[in-house]
């Protein structure tokens, strides 16, 4: 606090008002603005906005895209795992189907439609046997039947 209060009386001593608080960071910024103007002159090159600065220097450019690069190769490999992942798991599908004599009689919309109402069925069996108590034999007894129905 001592240098604060020393660093305080210079710039008063040569004409430049300090601001009251230490971490005011704006009037701070136009205090040594209005020094540097005072010893630099007026014809000191003001800020320039974002648009206008100056590039990064070649080396911080070169090791940003190296940073990029390297999250698209990750990336890339991320996905081609993903890939792989989903073609196994369609072939293994596949097998499965053509090893089934009922999924090969029915098209791919049939069992889609089966499947979508034996859902819908099963949600409704779910809450009445909720409210019934949680008896799961006559859970199994329905969906058993509503599997003949759908089949």
């Amino acid at each position: 606090m001592a240098d604060l209060r020393q660093l305080k009386r210079r710039l008063e001593a040569v004409g430049v008002l300090p601001p009251g608080s230490h971490n005011d960071h704006e009037r701070w910024r136009d205090c040594l603005t209005k020094l540097c103007s005072k010893y630099l002159g007026p014809e000191s090159p003001q800020p320039k906005e974002d648009s206008e600065k100056l590039p990064l220097p070649t080396e911080v450019q070169l090791a940003a895209l190296q940073v990029r690069v390297e999250e698209r190769r990750k990336r890339v490999l991320d996905l081609d795992l993903d890939l792989s992942t989903l073609s196994k798991r369609e072939e293994k599908m596949r097998r499965v189907a053509e090893d089934d004599p009922l999924l090969q009689k029915r098209s791919r919309e049939d069992f889609v439609q089966c499947l979508r109402q034996v859902r819908g069925r099963i949600g409704s069996i779910q809450e009445e046997e909720f409210n019934d108590g949680l008896d799961l034999s006559g859970f199994v007894e329905k969906l058993k039947g509503v599997l003949d129905e759908v089949t």
